[in-house]
C-alpha cells in the first residue's frame, strides 16, 4: 500500500511539473496540419525571436505579446531546414536602463529530428561553447544557441551561433 502511495504521488508531481512548464506558455503555430505529429519537430522561440521564412516561404507566426516571457511555437516537418528570422531583444530595468539587441536576416540551418522539441534562444555562450552560469568573464559571448530538454547537458547546446553587435 506504501509503494501506491508513492507512486501515485510520484506520479502526480510529475504531471504537476509537465503542466506548469507548459504554462509558462508558448504560442502554437502548425506549418502543415496534414503531416501526421510522429514526423514534425517542434520549435520554440524565445522572447525576441521573430521567423520570417521557413525554407523560402514567408511566414507570420502568432507570437505573445511584446513584453510576455514566453515562447513561440513552430510545428514543422522534420528534416533539413532553413529558418530566417530578426532578433529585437531588449533587457535592463527603467532604473539602470535599457540595452536592446538587434539582428536582421539571422539564418538557422539544421536537420531536426522528428518527435523532438527545441528551444532556440538569446543567451551568453562561452569559449569552450557551453553555456556559463555567470554570464561575465573572458570569452563569453552572445549566442543564438539551440537545446531541447531530453539532451545530456543542458548547457552544452546542440547548436549555437555566437553573435556580435556594434
Amino acid at each position: 500500500m506504501k509503494k501506491i502511495l508513492i507512486f501515485g504521488i510520484c506520479l502526480s508531481s510529475i504531471l504537476l511539473l509537465g503542466s506548469c512548464i507548459s504554462a509558462m506558455g508558448a504560442t502554437t503555430n502548425v506549418f502543415d496540419a496534414s503531416i501526421p505529429i510522429e514526423e514534425t519537430a517542434t520549435l520554440k522561440f524565445g522572447p525576441g525571436w521573430i521567423v520570417n521564412a521557413y525554407n523560402g516561404i514567408n511566414v507570420e507566426l502568432d507570437r505573445p505579446g511584446a513584453y510576455e516571457m514566453k515562447f513561440t511555437g513552430f510545428t514543422i516537418p522534420a528534416g533539413q531546414t532553413e529558418i530566417e528570422m530578426d532578433l529585437y531583444y531588449r533587457e535592463g530595468s527603467p532604473s539602470y536602463g535599457y540595452t536592446t539587441f538587434t539582428a536582421d536576416d539571422v539564418m538557422l540551418r539544421y536537420n531536426f529530428e522528428a518527435g523532438k522539441e527545441y528551444y532556440i534562444q538569446f543567451s551568453f555562450i562561452n569559449a569552450d561553447g557551453r553555456v556559463p552560469t555567470v554570464a561575465v568573464g573572458s570569452g563569453v559571448k552572445r549566442a543564438l544557441i539551440m537545446t531541447t530538454l531530453d539532451q545530456e547537458d543542458p548547457r552544452v547546446p546542440l547548436y549555437y551561433m555566437t553573435m556580435t553587435f556594434e
